[in-house]
């Protein structure tokens, strides 16, 4: 039986530790990455105060199109193209994966009010909750959303979706691409955006 040589066991190491660096997909929380990507995808909403931002991050859902979640039907209609330079199947998964449940957004420091997001759901499982938003929250316009992020294998791009619903035929959300380029996440550009 033959053993492992020297440069294989460095080979190996050097793998695992790579491996280890790279961007946590942790289901339960956010790392400080993480919070630093949400707090650029959410610039456009610093100081509005009809804005509720959701205590924690939007999951996918099925097919069909229930409030305050991801349709996976968003990220099959963003155009092949748009992916390039990224894995599309790769990050599609991880964006995926990542977002199956919420995961709370502690210590994420943005100018927002931020409301429990379990409740605010509650308000919508039963049908449309502006009403019981308004009554709530008076003055407040729009509920604002966010998932976790996904990062590229090499780390230096990462995909969020961000929306903002409100009352009636009106909001908006974008799944954004993100680029860490000399220090700093920034907005690559918007894959996919649409319009209620």
């Amino acid at each position: 039986m033959k053993h492992a040589g020297p440069a294989f066991l460095v080979v190996l190491y050097v793998t695992i530790v790579q491996a280890a660096s790279q961007h946590p997909a942790s289901t339960s929380q956010l790392s400080d990455e993480d919070r630093q990507v949400i707090g650029i995808t959410l610039e456009q909403f610093k100081g509005d105060t009809s804005a509720l931002l959701l205590d924690s991050t939007v999951s996918m859902c099925g097919g069909e199109i229930p409030a305050l979640c991801i349709r996976q039907a968003l990220l099959d209609e963003i155009e092949p193209a748009a992916w390039i330079p990224t894995d599309r199947t790769a990050l599609r998964n991880a964006f995926a994966a990542r977002n199956r449940t919420p995961i709370g957004l502690g210590g994420l420091s943005v100018e927002a009010r931020i409301v429990d997001g379990a409740q605010i759901r509650t308000m919508f499982a039963k049908g449309p909750g502006w009403p019981e938003v308004g009554k709530k929250f008076p003055g407040v316009r729009h509920v604002v959303q966010v998932s976790a992020p996904a990062y590229t294998a090499d780390g230096n791009r990462a995909l969020v979706y961000v929306e903002a619903r409100c009352p009636g035929r009106c909001g908006g959300g974008s799944i954004l691409l993100l680029r860490h380029l000399d220090g700093r996440w920034r907005v690559e550009r918007s894959l996919l955006d649409w319009v209620g």
